[in-house]
């Protein structure tokens, strides 16, 4: 660029920025005078609050016949009327001013005005001439250009057919920056379509896709990387042709993993699970499976109904082992991890410390409550248990009605906490209404919960009634009276 050209510019630049006259007419003078200026001053104006209009349409029809050289007007009423911006969508006109800019040497102008030709629209279909001017805007390094002619060429519509043209015209779009031309390549090469097939030049192109930001391209590599280092992982788990090791199998495999390979986040969570060359972590491991098993991994859905299993067993056996060294409280965190997913072992052990306040607070219900978990997957020690408590529970419940005939409340209430703790529910719903009748309806409250929650018909029909007055219910023990919203009954 010649220095008067360059000065121009920058006078030209400084005039738009000091200036608050952007109206077409102010940009249509100083244009004439600044051709290389005009673009500046266009997209000034159509970067501000207005956007373009149909002034500014004019301004660029008023340009084009006034600077011939300039293919920025033209091109820009191209795209105007081609995606009907401001004017009513024309590719006929679209076509028109395209070809104006194509003429004047651009090679943008020359690609759109092909893709107008290929498809049709505007005008006559011709792919004979769609070439010509793909062919003129790939001389000009148009990458669009090159990809769209490489096409004509391989399967040769249009033009004389050549395969060898085709390709030296998508390395050069790729080159360019074209991430469609490098996946046609990738084809091409991994095919052996018109060209010796080669595996690794294939991947690269494809590579060379997903460097260009192409979506498909960065999925189908991160496919291809997940693959590879889960055969990585395999070579390492099983030894073959390296010295085993777990430790290295679950670095790769954990790469994989992180790619979306869910063959690898099945075997990292296995490893997780049986701490193969990982620190064990069930967390870790179920994180990993559950990724797997969203992913469809049948093997993964089964090692997740395994972890379970596994894990419980795990914190079971410790739970034993700080038992014996008489760390109870330790011992029934781990039987209370174990017991909660379904260990019946830990379920009757942990009963235990509760029963004994080891390790725990004395806690007859909690005990009770574990026994009977125990017990439901026919642990015999849980089942012994709650029968010899079932007898005492009996005995305690009768002395309490006993009492509560006599009127003596107090004695009768502590004979049915001691069978309202082992499990009772009679004894549990009796216990709940002398507590409501007393005014405590929390405690009230808890114990019908409690009775219901083993099918005690009268508990259940009078937390029914409880939520239906949607209010505490009444404490007195009339049983006759209409006045009294609910009635206690033992």
């Amino acid at each position: 660029m010649a220095d008067d050209e360059v000065d121009k510019e920058g006078e030209m630049k400084k005039t738009v920025e000091e200036t608050v006259d952007t109206t077409p007419e102010f940009v249509f003078k100083h244009s004439v005078n600044h051709r290389r200026g005009f673009r500046k001053v266009i997209l000034t104006h159509a970067a501000g609050a207005s956007g373009p209009d149909m002034d500014w349409i004019n301004t660029l029809i008023t340009a084009a016949s006034k600077l011939p050289y300039d293919t920025y007007a033209p091109f820009q009423l191209g795209y105007f009327y081609r995606e009907g911006i401001v004017v009513k969508r024309d590719y006929a006109k679209a076509r028109h001013w395209f070809k104006k800019a194509a003429e004047m040497g651009s090679g943008e102008a020359q690609y759109e005005l092909g893709i107008l030709l290929d498809k049709g629209l505007g005008g006559k279909q011709s792919y004979k001439k769609a070439g010509i001017w793909w062919a003129q805007a790939a001389e000009l390094g148009n990458a669009n250009a090159q990809y769209e002619l490489g096409l004509l060429r391989y399967t040769g519509t249009g033009v004389k057919q050549s395969v060898k043209t085709a390709v030296a015209l998508w390395q050069e779009a790729a080159a360019n920056g074209s991430a469609a031309a490098c996946k046609q390549l990738y084809l091409l090469y991994g095919t052996g379509e018109g060209v010796k097939k080669d595996m690794k030049k294939s991947r690269a192109w494809m590579e060379q896709a997903a460097v260009l930001g192409d979506e498909d391209a960065i999925t189908y590599v991160r496919k291809l990387d997940g693959i590879r280092e889960y055969n990585l992982g395999e070579k390492y788990r099983e030894g073959k042709d390296v010295q085993q090791s777990y430790s290295r199998a679950a670095l790769h495999y954990k790469k994989a993993a992180d790619l979306q390979n869910a063959d690898a986040q099945c075997n990292l969570g296995v490893l997780y699970t049986n701490g193969l060359g990982v620190k064990r972590s069930f967390e870790t491991a179920r994180k990993w499976l559950t990724e797997a098993d969203m992913q469809g991994s049948k093997a993964a859905n089964e090692a997740l109904a395994g972890l379970r299993e596994e894990e419980a067993d795990f914190e079971f056996n410790k739970g034993i082992k700080c038992e014996k060294r008489e760390n109870y409280k330790t011992a029934a965190e781990h039987y209370q991890k174990a017991a909660t997913l379904g260990d019946k072992g830990a379920q009757y052990n942990l009963g235990v410390l509760y029963a004994n306040g080891q390790g725990v607070d004395e806690d007859m219900g909690t005990a009770v409550r574990w026994w009977r978990e125990s017990a439901k997957q026919e642990n015999q020690n849980a089942i012994k248990v709650l029968a010899d408590l079932q007898e005492e529970a009996v005995s305690e419940y009768n002395k309490g009605v006993s009492y509560e005939k006599k009127k003596n409340y107090e004695t009768a209430a502590a004979h049915y906490r001691e069978a309202a703790d082992l499990g009772h529910a009679d004894a549990q719903y009796s216990l709940a209404v002398l507590y409501a009748n007393a005014g405590s309806l929390p405690e009230a409250f808890k114990l019908f919960t409690d009775a219901a929650a083993q099918g005690h018909q009268k508990a259940e029909a009078m937390l029914e009634a409880w939520n239906d007055e949607q209010a505490a219910p009444s404490t007195g023990e009339t049983t006759t009276t209409t006045s009294t919203r609910l009635t206690f009954r033992f």
